[in-house]
């Protein structure tokens, strides 16, 4: 007998024994590979949606539209550091607009401010401004734009 002929007698003899064994292994490899397809194609639909809302939250704040900022933001639940393009979090160009209810709002959500927002805040020379950046204490001004915003409704 030839050594192709034994070898194919053994892996006939092989894939007999093991035949169901491999076709489960070979299901359940495939399985994981589609959930992991799965898995990434979520994780980038997460990022693009990150992407874009941060995208909105910064038109927002250069757009001074705090009404956007806050529905944005309560919609989401918590909000973060914002960066835009230009390097800059939407809580300094809110600061550089002296926009104090857009920063009592995205301290509200979660910004914290940084040793550079502080700095933006002194230039502004805006005292409530640089107590919010100071001390986080942001609940007095939303508690004003609420009351400033039903009277004009």
């Amino acid at each position: 007998m030839s050594s192709a002929y034994q070898f194919n007698l053994q892996f006939q003899s092989f894939m007999e024994e093991y035949k169901w064994p491999i076709i489960i292994f070979m299901i359940v490899i495939f399985s994981v590979m589609k959930r992991a397809r799965k898995v990434k194609q979520a994780e980038n639909d997460i990022k693009e949606q990150g992407k874009l809302l941060n995208n909105d939250i910064i038109r927002y704040v250069l757009n001074d539209n705090v009404e956007a900022i806050k529905k944005k933001l309560e919609q989401r639940g918590y909000g973060g550091n914002f960066i835009a393009r230009t390097g800059e979090s939407a809580l300094e160009i809110a600061i550089i607009n002296k926009n104090k209810y857009m920063i009592a709002y995205l301290i509200k959500y979660g910004a914290t401010p940084l040793p550079k927002d502080l700095k933006t805040a002194m230039a502004s020379n805006d005292s409530e401004i640089i107590e919010m950046i100071k001390t986080g204490k942001h609940l007095k001004v939303i508690k004003e734009y609420e009351l400033l915003t039903k009277k004009t409704i």
